[in-house]
C-alpha cells in the first residue's frame, strides 16, 4: 500500500470518528434536554377536625405528646412591641357558639422560614415548593389580659407542625395513605378556652378545614412513565386509583416521549 493509499485509509477513518463523536454527543444531548411536566389530579375530600391545644410560656419547644406548643407574653405598650410584633393580616377567631365573637384577631411578624412536615417527614403536596414563615406570630384578642396589657403570642410555624403531627396519627388508623394537601392555618377559627397570664399557660381549640388527598410514591411513578410515550404514560397514571385526570407537556414539543431520567421529570400532585 503506497503512502497515498495510506494517508487516504487514515483521512476516512478520522472522519468516521468525527461523524461518530458528533452524532453520540447529538444523541447525548436530545436525551438530556428533554424535559417533562406532568400534572396529576386526584381525588379529594374534606377534612374537618377540632384540637385542644395548650400554649405554655415555659416551653421551649413543641412538645407534641403533650399538645403543647411554646408561648410569649408579651407587653403591647413596650417599645419594641412595634417593631417585633406588626400586625400584617386578619386571623380567625371564633366563640364557644361558633357564630364569631366579633374581635379581631391577627398573624403578627414576618421574619424567617421553617418548613413544615407530619410526623414521618413528608411535606404535603402543596408545600412542596413553597417555604412556611416560622417566625410569623399569631396574635388573638382574646389572649389579652387588658389590666396590664399584655397577650400570649405563639408562632403559627409551631401550631402549624402539632397540628400536622395530630393529624399524620389519625390518618395512621386508615386502611388507605393520605395526607392534607395543604395546611391553612390563617383559615382556621381559634377559641380561647382558659387563659392565666400569671402562670404563663392558655390553653385553646382550633378548629381545621383542609382538603385530604391521596399519597402516592412519586419515585415509583416517575420510573413507571419514563420514556414512555405521551399516550402511553397517560394511559399508566390514569390506571392508578385515585387519579382522576393526567396533562403532560414536553419540552422541545417535537418530542415525543416522555425523558429517559427522572430527574428530568417534574411531577405535580393536586386536587
Amino acid at each position: 500500500m503506497s503512502d497515498f493509499d495510506t494517508m487516504e485509509y487514515r483521512f476516512v477513518s478520522f472522519r468516521f470518528f468525527i461523524a461518530g463523536f458528533i452524532i453520540l454527543v447529538a444523541l447525548f444531548l436530545l436525551v438530556w434536554i428533554v424535559g417533562a411536566q406532568v400534572d396529576v389530579t386526584v381525588n379529594s375530600e374534606p377534612f374537618i377536625m377540632t384540637f385542644e391545644i395548650t400554649l405554655d410560656q415555659n416551653a421551649t419547644n413543641v412538645l407534641f405528646n403533650l399538645d403543647t406548643i411554646p408561648a410569649q407574653i408579651v407587653d403591647e405598650m413596650s417599645d419594641g412591641y412595634e417593631k417585633e410584633y406588626i400586625v400584617v393580616s386578619e386571623f380567625k377567631n371564633s366563640d364557644t357558639t361558633g357564630k364569631g365573637s366579633g374581635k379581631r384577631s391577627f398573624s403578627v411578624g414576618v421574619t424567617g422560614a421553617n418548613e413544615v412536615s407530619d410526623a414521618r417527614g413528608r411535606k404535603p403536596y402543596g408545600e412542596q415548593s413553597s417555604r412556611a414563615s416560622g417566625s410569623d406570630y399569631v396574635l388573638v384578642d382574646e389572649l389579652k389580659n387588658e389590666n396590664n396589657n399584655t397577650i400570649f403570642v405563639f408562632k403559627q410555624d409551631d401550631l402549624k407542625q402539632l397540628v400536622a403531627y395530630k393529624v399524620a396519627a389519625l390518618f395512621e388508623e386508615s386502611d388507605v395513605e393520605k395526607q392534607i394537601f395543604i395546611f391553612h392555618p390563617k383559615s382556621w377559627e381559634i377559641n380561647v378556652l382558659h387563659k392565666d397570664i400569671v402562670s404563663g399557660i392558655a390553653r385553646i381549640l382550633i378548629s381545621v378545614q383542609e382538603e385530604v388527598v391521596p399519597i402516592y410514591d412519586v419515585a415509583n411513578l416517575k420510573d413507571m412513565i419514563r420514556f414512555k410515550s405521551v399516550d402511553k404514560a397517560k394511559q399508566m397514571l390514569m390506571s392508578v386509583p385515585g387519579i382522576k385526570w393526567v396533562t403532560i407537556d414536553i419540552f422541545p414539543p417535537f418530542y415525543s416521549r416522555l425523558p429517559v431520567f427522572d430527574s428530568r421529570i417534574n411531577f405535580l400532585v393536586h386536587p
